[in-house]
């Protein structure tokens, strides 16, 4: 149960889309689902479709629908979505769609409308609850207070590893009219494609991406070498 949130969802009915930051372990997806089961009893929304496995009426659209990405960042990670940004979040009051965004790390500030963390878990026996502090874009902020948080446990697989995004952008996309074709900038002030820019869908492009900017990294520092002591040599396998 949330007491106190009421201006919170206000605000998330206003904008749409929230993301939910703080530590690993604190509870972020939890408060996703909770924020979904709020939408349902409300009659907000007809269901959810998520990037993994819940309990929660299942939709395969994203209209009319919440939707929960876990592990967000590794979708739209606020470091490459300028280059790649992936529509998320995209044509929500037209869909009636409500976005959340659960990550640890931080994520594209176009869904970064509203932000919510838990500050507090305040074990109070034999009740539990946790303390949320909120805040908007144009500034608006509060709290509210989830009592008794175990009763959302089992709403959701907290073991499950999301490697995509469960179909909500193909889905989004099939709303569109036939024969439309999107075309998205890369980079700032530019249409021209950069072909650079490597994309990050699941676990297996993030592990090849770390090792790309190691082997980069570790050549910058060969480079450096060269230069400060010139009669060293840079050696290549």
């Amino acid at each position: 149960m949330i007491i106190n949130g009421e201006d919170f969802f206000e605000a998330f009915i206003g904008v749409r889309d929230c993301f939910i930051t703080g530590r690993k372990g604190s509870g972020k997806t939890l408060l996703a689902f909770a924020m979904a089961q709020y939408a349902l009893e409300k009659k907000f929304i007809q269901g959810v479709l998520a990037n993994i496995p819940h309990r929660l009426p299942k939709r395969e659209t994203v209209k009319d629908s919440f939707v929960v990405i876990d592990e967000s960042w590794q979708l739209i990670d606020n470091r490459f979505s300028k280059a790649d940004y992936s529509f998320m979040g995209a044509w929500s009051r037209k869909t009636n769609t409500l976005w959340a965004f659960p990550s640890v790390f931080g994520v594209d500030l176009r869904v970064r409308n509203l932000q919510v963390e838990r500050i507090a878990d305040i074990s109070l026996l034999p009740v539990r609850c946790w303390l949320y502090e909120w805040a908007n874009c144009w500034g608006d902020k509060g709290h509210f207070l989830m009592v008794r948080p175990e009763e959302y446990f089992g709403i959701y697989d907290t073991h499950a590893i999301p490697i995509n995004d469960g179909g909500a952008i193909d889905s989004l996309m099939s709303l569109l009219p036939p024969g439309i074709q999107l075309v998205q900038k890369k980079g700032r002030g530019t249409s021209r494609e950069s072909q650079h820019v490597v994309p990050v869908v699941s676990l297996d492009d993030y592990h090849a991406l770390v090792r790309r900017v190691g082997e980069l990294e570790s050549l910058v520092e060969q480079l450096r070498a060269f230069y400060v002591n010139p009669e060293s040599r840079i050696t290549h396998g």
